[in-house]
């Protein structure tokens, strides 16, 4: 029974999430069916033994996962909310703590022509790599998908994780979840050193991190009316063929 459930959980955890609902809801199925198993203690006394505890408590954390959300159209539109606002929340708060360091090397008057020349080309470097390939190429679309995908079939725990689940930090393929990881930890790295800088050289390499940040907002923004409207008309166009 443990070597299936562990099978099932991994194969919904990894599963994509465009697979038709068929599929997941087999898998959730699957997994309920083995969390409701009735499994009571013979031979301890009435005392569950602390590997039968972990056993219980494990399937009912697959339950509370596993559970969907029953929510109206209102109920949808703040889950994509909630998972995108998380992200730009982050984003926010780095920009409102990065900003003011760039912004003070910027009009120091300190700077040499060598280094106005590495903070124009780093801004420009920045807003290239970070901002259009990185942030409006891919995690900014990502990451308004993931949230409406989850918005159409919302689970409990997600719900709660969404940002996290719309940064495909979990619940994606494991090479997604890996590139996502990796490209967390390495941004954690980098805050750590950078802070180790002094002024000039940190308000520059912040500069261009405030404009990729800036552009990533901007796009997400934009992701979002694109994916909102198209929702909309959606729903209204579903209502309408009730009528």
């Amino acid at each position: 029974m443990t070597s299936a459930l562990v099978a099932t959980t991994n194969a919904l955890t990894t599963t994509p999430n465009h697979l038709a609902n068929a599929r997941r809801s087999d898998l959730r199925d699957r997994c309920i069916d083995v969390a409701i198993v009735p499994r009571h203690p013979q031979s301890t006394g009435g005392v569950y033994s602390a590997r039968e505890l972990q056993h219980r408590l494990t399937l009912l954390l697959i339950r509370v996962q596993l559970r969907p959300v029953s929510c109206g159209r209102a109920g949808q539109l703040g889950i994509a909310l909630w998972g995108v606002g998380g992200v730009l929340l982050l984003f926010g708060q780095a920009l409102v703590r990065l900003t003011p360091i760039a912004w003070e090397a910027l009009t120091s008057g300190t700077l040499t022509s060598t280094q106005w020349a590495v903070y124009v080309g780093w801004v420009v470097v920045s807003a290239y790599t970070e901002g259009y390939r990185a942030f409006q190429k891919g995690f900014a679309p990502r990451v308004v998908r993931r949230a409406f995908e989850l918005a159409a079939a919302p689970r409990s725990l997600f719900v709660v994780l969404a940002p996290a689940y719309c940064m495909t930090l979990f619940a994606a393929p494991r090479t997604r979840m890996l590139i996502s990881w990796t490209v967390n930890l390495c941004v954690v790295a980098a805050v750590v050193y950078v802070r180790k800088l002094n002024q000039p050289w940190r308000g520059i390499i912040d500069g261009g991190v405030v404009v990729g940040l800036s552009w990533g907002v901007v796009c997400m923004v934009r992701e979002f009316a694109l994916a909102y409207s198209a929702w909309s008309r959606e729903s209204h166009a579903a209502d309408a063929s009730l009528t």
